[in-house]
C-alpha cells in the first residue's frame, strides 16, 4: 500500500509541474501560420480554405481564437506540449461537420475546451487544461474520445472533464486521464457508451456519473477505470438501468459506489478499497456477481473462503433491503489470471487450471474460476492468460 501511494503522490506531482508550465503560455505570439506550405492569419483561415477530407498540421505556437470545424478534417497540432490554443470564457474548438479528426494540442482558458455536435468524431492525445468543460460532445455518436489528458476543468458549477448528453450514443472514452476537475466524466441522455480504461484522480465531485434527465443512460459499459481520490462520489448511477460495471478500482473516494434509483445494471470484479462508505444503494435492486464472482470490499470480514477464495459470508449492499447483496465477494482484489484471488497469480493457480484442463461447460471437472475467457472449454487460451501474467501481485 505505501509503495501505491507514493507512485501515486509522484503522479500527482508530475500533473502539477506540467499544469504550471502550461499556465504560462509564451511570451510572444507570431503573426501568421504555415500551414502545409501556405501562410494564414489564423487557424480558422486555414479550416476555411481547407477542402472536405483535408489534414492540417498546426505549428508550435499561442493561438488566441475560437474556431469552427464545419468540414471533414483531420487537424494535428505540431507537439500537443507547444501547440496551444485558448480563447477566454468561449468555446475554444467547435465540431459541426462528421467524422472530424483532432489531435496534438493544448487546450486552455475556454468555457468548452472541444464542443463535438456530430457524429464520428475522433479527439486523441490532447492536453486539455483549465476549461468549464474539457470535452463535451452533444448529439454526437459513433465518436472516440482517447488518450487525453484533462486537468483542473472547473471553471463553471457543472465542471466537468468529459460530458457525453443528448443522445450521445455507441461512443467510445478510452485511457483518458482526469484530474483535478468537477464531475471526471459525465454522461446524461445518451446509451450504449462504453468507458474503459480511464484514470480519475481527485474529482472534486463524482469520477463517473451516468444519469437518467429527460431521456435514459442505460446499455453503457463502465469497465477497466481507477477512479482514486474523489471527495464525493466513485461511480454514480441516478435512474439508470442494464449498465455494466466490472473491474473497476474505487479507492479513497467519500463514497464508493451509488445507486439511486437504479435496477437491473450488472456490477462485478469491481475493487473497493478505504472509501469512506464503500456503497449506498436506495430504490435499487442489482445483480453483484456474474454467477460465480463478485466485488472485492476491503471492509469486508474475509477470514472464510472457499477452494476459490469466495468469501462463505456474503456482503450486503443495503442494510433496508437484505435480497440486495453480493453472494460471491472475492477474498482479495480481482486480478484476471488469479484463478484463487489470493493476490498472486502462481503455480497454485495453474494447479487450478490443470485440474479442470480441457474440460467443457457440461462436465464434472469444469471450473468457470479458470476458464478466464469464459469460451465454456479450459483450453490453452486460458493457459496463456496465467503465463501473461505470471508472478503478478496485487498489494
Amino acid at each position: 500500500m505505501k509503495r501505491f501511494k507514493r507512485h501515486f503522490h509522484l503522479s500527482i506531482l508530475i500533473f502539477v509541474v506540467l499544469a504550471a508550465i502550461l499556465s504560462r503560455g509564451f511570451s510572444s505570439e507570431a503573426t501568421s501560420r504555415s500551414v502545409n506550405s501556405i501562410q494564414y492569419q489564423t487557424i480558422q483561415e486555414a479550416i476555411n480554405a481547407a477542402i472536405p477530407g483535408a489534414t492540417i498540421v498546426i505549428p508550435a505556437g499561442l493561438y488566441q481564437e475560437s474556431i469552427v470545424v464545419n468540414k471533414t478534417l483531420r487537424i494535428f497540432g505540431e507537439d500537443k506540449f507547444t501547440t496551444i490554443l485558448q480563447a477566454n470564457a468561449t468555446d475554444v474548438i467547435k465540431v459541426v461537420a462528421s467524422n472530424v479528426y483532432i489531435s496534438g494540442f493544448t487546450i486552455r482558458n475556454g468555457n468548452r475546451s472541444i464542443q463535438v455536435n456530430a457524429p464520428y468524431s475522433t479527439i486523441t492525445d490532447n492536453i486539455i487544461i483549465n476549461n468549464s468543460i474539457g470535452i463535451r460532445l452533444d448529439r454526437s455518436s459513433y465518436s472516440v474520445v482517447s488518450n487525453n489528458t484533462l486537468i483542473n476543468n472547473t471553471r463553471a458549477a457543472i465542471g466537468s472533464g468529459i460530458f457525453l448528453l443528448n443522445r450521445s450514443n455507441n461512443n467510445l472514452l478510452v485511457n483518458n486521464k482526469i484530474l483535478d476537475s468537477g464531475e471526471g466524466i459525465y454522461i446524461l441522455n445518451s446509451d450504449n457508451n462504453t468507458i474503459t480504461g480511464n484514470w480519475l484522480i481527485n474529482n472534486s465531485k463524482t469520477g463517473i456519473c451516468l444519469m437518467k434527465g429527460t431521456q435514459s443512460s442505460n446499455y453503457n459499459v463502465v469497465r477497466n477505470n481507477i477512479i482514486q481520490g474523489g471527495a464525493t462520489f466513485g461511480i454514480d448511477l441516478w435512474s439508470v438501468n442494464f449498465n455494466k460495471i466490472i473491474n473497476n478500482t474505487l479507492m479513497d473516494n467519500g463514497l464508493g459506489l451509488i445507486l439511486s434509483y437504479s435496477s437491473n445494471n450488472t456490477i462485478y470484479h469491481n475493487n473497493l478499497i478505504a472509501n469512506s462508505k464503500q456503497v449506498y444503494s436506495v430504490g435499487s435492486q442489482n445483480v453483484w456477481d456474474n454467477g460465480f464472482e463478485g466485488n472485492y470490499w476491503s471492509d469486508h470480514d474475509w477470514a472464510d473462503y472457499d477452494l476459490y477464495g469466495i468469501l462463505t459470508k456474503p456482503y450486503n449492499v443495503s442494510l433496508s433491503n437484505p435480497v440486495n447483496k453480493d453472494i460471491y465477494p472475492l477474498r482479495s482484489r480481482y486480478m484476471l489470471g488469479d484463478a484463487n484471488h489470493d493476490s498472486v497469480i502462481n503455480t497454485a493457480d495453474a494447479e487450478l487450471l490443470k485440474f479442470s484442463w480441457l474440460s467443457l461447460q457440461t462436465e464434472a471437472n469444469y471450473s468457470p474460476y479458470v476458464d478466464f475467457n469464459q469460451d465454456s472449454i479450459i483450453n490453452i487460451k486460458d493457459a496463456t492468460v496465467i503465463g501473461l501474467y505470471w508472478l503478478k501481485s496485487q498489494p
